[in-house]
């Protein structure tokens, strides 16, 4: 059962808090912002229910959040755990992974080399996808299976 471990993780006095970061889940967007920015919100947050000491842990892009909480509020945060976190964003930090995709390496590096042709390319896409008729879908589905 999914919530046996919850269940268990509630009956030791643990609280696992969760929040969405911004664009996820039903939290507003925040442009410009950067991965620092998510201390404030568990400045916030933590501040709110009253907790002084905490554990953070984040997956995927909330692994750099946790990171940065961890970092940033010593004085509360008594540990940090990433699940699949991300790693740097910068161009050269994918550039070992690029050697791993060599049929999409090219569709990769049009992120950095030229982000107009990237977003024509997406454009590209979601019109195909959203043009797609009821029968080009069920064909699909059936291809997959």
């Amino acid at each position: 059962m999914i919530c046996a471990p919850f269940e268990q993780i509630e009956s030791s006095g643990v609280r696992l808090i969760s929040y969405d970061r911004p664009n996820y889940g039903q939290s507003t967007g925040r442009p410009g912002r950067t991965v620092v920015d998510c201390v404030n919100d568990v400045v916030t947050i933590a501040g709110a229910l009253e907790i002084g000491r905490f554990v953070v842990a984040g997956a995927s892009g909330g692994g750099p959040n946790a990171l940065a909480a961890a970092a940033l509020l010593p004085d509360c945060v008594t540990a940090a755990a990433t699940l699949c976190g991300l790693g740097p964003m910068a161009k050269t930090a994918f550039d070992p992974w690029f050697g791993m995709l060599p049929p999409r390496e090219a569709e990769l590096r049009v992120v950095y080399d030229d982000p107009a042709i990237f977003r024509s390319n997406l454009d590209k896409m979601r019109d195909n996808f959203l043009g797609l008729t009821d029968e080009q879908i069920a064909i699909q589905h059936a291809n997959a299976s």
